[in-house]
């Protein structure tokens, strides 16, 4: 082969309590990702976005992990459907997709786990710092539950696929750097703080395995990295407000945001109610209703 195409996910990351723990590959929208062999390397990038990504490798997230796993020049093309800035995991999908199509075109042979070690050394451009949150569902698909790891070893990884359940992705116009967000996070918070995040990942988790979205939206609830962030995205605590009177079990910031999530019936009506409340504050937002998905996938 010279040229392979994969299918990459946009993901959650943390999913309220799970700070840099939880991931969840959603089934749309996802990034197309073609790896073909070249005399020079170069990327080329079209769709959502495309003018706000750099396209010099040392600073895209692609580039890097090419870089790092196989010296040989390659055109890696990126067809983004998952706008960057959004809390989606964009960065992390062209790293992820990446790493997966050089593995495979290259007939390499690394483990899943050794793919999102390398994944995740490119969302240290994005971010400033090695985490696997969004890497990790991005190639494996699921609900993942990553153990933090300073020393930036190999991570453990736990993936489940989850029951199917409807997923309301709302998305303002208005983007976060995921680098500055990141150092808004408390290094230390108080025992009342661990305790109720501690309880609602349980419940998440319990709600994930079950299949109940009832648990699973109780357990959206943050102490920690939610509060700060929410003071950054203009009508998201009045958004949120509205979705719970509409029914919404539970609303929280994906990722650094500003994309806000929620589960409950009639995810139509919640989503609606979340974008009216944003357009109330002049912000402008795309609605998505999807579910949990698959990881990276070639395509041809």
């Amino acid at each position: 082969m010279n040229s392979i195409t994969v299918r990459t996910p946009a993901t959650i990351a943390n999913v309220g309590p799970g700070y840099d723990v939880f991931g969840l590959a959603l089934k749309k929208p996802y990034d197309t990702i073609t790896i073909t062999k070249a005399k020079k390397t170069k990327i080329t990038i079209k769709g959502i976005g495309k003018d706000d990504i750099p396209v010099d490798p040392e600073l895209n997230t692609a580039g890097v992990v090419a870089k790092e796993m196989i010296n040989q020049p390659l055109h890696i093309k990126l067809n983004k459907g998952i706008p960057s800035g959004s809390g989606l995991g964009s960065s992390a999908a062209s790293a992820a997709g990446t790493v997966y199509a050089i593995n495979k075109l290259f007939n390499l042979k690394h483990p899943t786990k050794k793919l999102i070690k390398q994944a995740a050394r490119g969302e240290e451009v994005a971010a400033g710092e090695t985490h696997s949150d969004n890497v990790a569902p991005a190639i494996t698909g699921g609900f993942t539950i990553i153990k933090p790891n300073k020393n930036k070893k190999e991570n453990k990884i736990h993936t489940t696929t989850p029951k199917p359940f409807k997923i309301v992705v709302v998305t303002p116009e208005h983007t976060t750097m995921t680098r500055e967000a990141r150092k808004t996070i408390p290094s230390k918070i108080t025992l009342n703080q661990a305790k109720q995040n501690i309880y609602s990942a349980s419940l998440i988790t319990q709600g994930i395995i079950q299949g109940d979205i009832k648990k699973i939206g109780e357990g959206m609830q943050d102490t920690i990295a939610e509060p700060i962030r929410a003071q950054k995205i203009p009508g998201y605590k009045q958004a949120k407000q509205k979705a719970l009177q509409k029914g919404a079990y539970g609303v929280t910031i994906s990722g650094s945001g500003p994309t806000t999530i929620a589960v409950g019936p009639n995810p139509k009506k919640i989503g609606k109610t979340i974008q009216k409340t944003y357009k109330k504050h002049n912000i402008n937002s795309k609605l998505t209703i999807t579910q949990p998905g698959q990881g990276t996938t070639q395509t041809k």
